[in-house]
């Protein structure tokens, strides 16, 4: 394992796991920024009912992205629980896998586009595709950054059984040991065998009273 790529990504300090989550992650804000200047150009510059739903495609996708990007940002920061963790790793594998799509579809009516020799569409739909082959990349390699040091970047579940706040009990509440008058009779080797019951009796009617 140690040979993978991935066990060479691996490491025991807490501080180098995070710096490198950080790296990634800024990564990814300037490819996103690219994506978002790209999207537009896409969505201003189209033609037909076709390029009309791709520019919608691309400003969508741009803005769901951006919505995942404040929410990962304040989990990390704020919030990085196991549940939180967990939903945002999910989103972010999807959000790569729809950027794999949108890179294809993009290819392609850049392809279609070169041959009805219309250049400005040709160049926006082969910028957006690159970018989003790009994002799908960086946001893979940061799924697999986030599950590989998940141990250094998720802190203690507070509704884990063991971190359950249990309440002590009331030092007003007295603890009685024996039967309910808190008297504990005697053994037999404790008061030997003539005065046990006269002592037990002795004791009972004390009680009582």
């Amino acid at each position: 394992m140690s040979g993978s790529p991935l066990g060479q990504l691996k490491t025991d300090d807490p501080k180098k796991a995070k710096h490198r989550i950080t790296l990634v992650w800024l990564a990814c804000i300037v490819l996103y920024v690219g994506a978002v200047i790209a999207g537009w150009a896409v969505a201003a510059g189209g033609n037909g009912a076709a390029s009309g739903g791709l520019g919608f495609a691309a400003c969508f996708s741009i803005a769901v992205t951006g919505i995942v990007g404040c929410f990962g940002t304040t989990v990390m920061r704020k919030y990085p629980t196991p549940p939180a963790m967990g939903i945002f790793l999910g989103v972010v594998s999807v959000l790569s896998m729809q950027y794999l799509i949108l890179s294809a579809i993009f290819a392609g009516q850049a392809e279609n586009a070169s041959q009805d020799d219309d250049e400005s569409e040709y160049s926006n739909d082969v910028a957006f595709s690159m970018f989003s082959c790009f994002l799908f990349i960086i946001f893979l390699f940061f799924s697999t950054l986030v599950w590989t040091y998940k141990d250094h970047l998720i802190t203690v579940d507070p509704l884990a059984p063991g971190e359950v706040y249990e309440a002590p009990t009331s030092a007003a509440e007295p603890v009685v040991e024996g039967n309910a008058t808190g008297f504990t009779p005697p053994t037999p080797a404790e008061a030997g065998a003539g005065g046990a019951v006269t002592q037990y009796a002795g004791a009972s009617q004390g009680v009582s009273m």
